[in-house]
């Protein structure tokens, strides 16, 4: 069984077609690709500040995610009662469903990560028991690759 060669297939049509020169005169052979750059991130990442929880959920800002490779939130309870923090996404910036619910005891930390995808994400956190407010602080993290 015979070999096959890896040549270019440029090679055998070189003499019909011959090999473009840059301004230096050396020659750019057509089948070599440029080197790739390697992906680079663009990482941000947004504070709230001792947002008090209420017997009703309370809505921090809609983050626009559409470009977003990952995302997520941290909750920090720095109260004494625990919360309840749920992440809603939507379509549009206006019609939002409940997508993930996680309750963030006292005095601890919660990472809350959207399950599904829609052009925008915001969290909402309320008190766990009614006329036990409490205090968190929320840090809305994420990454795009380019």
């Amino acid at each position: 069984m015979k070999k096959k060669s890896r040549r270019c297939h440029q090679q055998e049509r070189s003499s019909i077609f011959p090999l473009r020169c840059n301004k230096n005169g050396a020659s750019k052979h057509p089948c070599k690709r440029k080197k790739s750059r390697p992906a680079s991130s663009i990482y941000s990442e947004q504070v709230f500040l001792e947002v008090s929880t209420t017997d009703d959920f309370v809505a921090l800002p809609a983050q626009d995610t559409s470009n977003k490779s990952v995302y997520s939130y941290a909750v920090v309870n720095r109260g004494s009662e625990p919360a309840l923090a749920q992440v809603e996404i939507g379509p549009n910036g206006r019609d939002y469903t409940v997508d993930v619910e996680e309750i963030v005891p006292n005095g601890q930390t919660a990472v809350v990560v959207p399950v599904r995808f829609q052009a925008f994400t915001r969290l909402l956190v309320k008190s766990m028991h009614e006329g036990k407010p409490t205090g968190v602080t929320v840090y809305f993290q994420s990454q795009r690759i380019t």
